[in-house]
C-alpha cells in the first residue's frame, strides 16, 4: 500500500472520528432537552388535572347574569 493511500485512509478515519464525537454530543444534548420537555409536559398535565378537578367540584350552575 502506498504512503499516499495510507495517509488518505488515516485522514478519512480522523474526520470520521471527529464527526462521530460531534454527532454523539448532538444526540446527547437533544436527549437532555427531550427529558426537560417531558418533565415540563408532565407538570403541566398535572396542573391541568388539578384545575379540572377544582372546576368539577365547584358546581357552577348556569344562572342568568344579574344584568337581565
Amino acid at each position: 500500500m502506498s504512503d499516499e493511500r495510507l495517509n488518505n485512509l488515516e485522514s478519512t478515519l480522523a474526520y470520521q472520528d471527529d464527526l462521530l464525537l460531534v454527532l454523539n454530543k448532538t444526540v446527547s444534548d437533544q436527549q437532555m432537552a427531550i427529558d426537560i420537555l417531558r418533565r415540563q409536559v408532565d407538570a403541566l398535565m398535572g396542573r391541568m388535572t388539578e384545575i379540572g378537578d377544582v372546576l368539577e367540584s365547584s358546581n357552577i350552575v348556569d344562572e342568568r347574569p344579574p344584568h337581565y
